[in-house]
Parts: structure tokens; C-alpha cells; sequence
């Protein structure tokens, strides 16, 4: 083999490490932007779960009655402007180098909503 065919033998090897790297980093990408909706989902159900947790107060008093009306509202319905908008963004940057920040930034919005609600019912 001669040094050009040995060239672009290992160049031809690198194009395909990096389309098989890309190709795994968009698949990746895309199942945490999609996986972002039953994120919401989870979200909602401890969401709800936590209001039903201050139900079980009718009888007497109870020291904590849950977070205001308003700030429970917005914090749930922030949730799916979330996702809709992960998965709209990554539709754009599925396939950039720096791609996979725009998902692993919606789960982190969507995780902060869960500690704030945490923090907010004393779970």
C-alpha cells in the first residue's frame, strides 16, 4: 500500500468514527427530548400527589396547607412549555457538536421544578 492509499484508508476510517459518533449522539439526543413528555407526566403525578397530601388536613389543622394557587399553577404549566419547547429546539440541534445540551437543559429545568415542589410541601 502506499503512503496516499494508506491516507485515505485512515481518512475514510476517521469519516466513519465520526459519523457513527454523531449518529449515536442525535439518537441519544432525541430520546432525551422526547422521554422529556412522560418527564412532565411524572412531574404532574407528583405534582397532584402532593396536593392530595394536604387533603388528609380537613379534620384538623394542619401546620403546612401547600403552595399558593398561583405558583402552583405556573409551576405545572411551565412543565410542558418545557418539553414542547426541548423538543422544538432539538429538532434544530439534534445533529450539532453541542447538541445534547439543549435536553440535558430541559431535564434540568423539569428537575428543579420537582425540588422547588419538594421544598414547597416539605417532602
Amino acid at each position: 500500500m502506499t503512503l496516499s492509499k494508506h491516507r485515505v484508508a485512515k481518512k475514510s476510517r476517521d469519516q466513519d468514527a465520526g459519523y457513527h459518533t454523531r449518529r449515536v449522539t442525535t439518537w441519544t439526543n432525541w430520546m432525551l427530548a422526547l422521554l422529556t413528555v412522560p418527564g412532565v407526566g411524572l412531574l404532574w403525578l407528583f405534582t397532584f400527589g402532593a396536593i392530595i397530601n394536604t387533603a388528609r388536613c380537613t379534620n384538623y389543622p394542619c401546620p403546612h396547607h401547600g403552595p399558593n394557587q398561583f405558583f402552583l399553577a405556573v409551576l405545572i404549566f411551565v412543565a410542558p412549555v418545557v418539553a414542547l419547547l426541548t423538543i422544538a429546539i432539538s429538532s434544530r440541534t439534534a445533529t450539532h457538536r453541542r447538541g445534547l445540551l439543549v435536553p440535558l437543559t430541559g431535564w434540568a429545568v423539569l428537575a428543579f421544578i420537582v425540588t422547588v415542589l419538594a421544598a414547597i410541601n416539605n417532602l
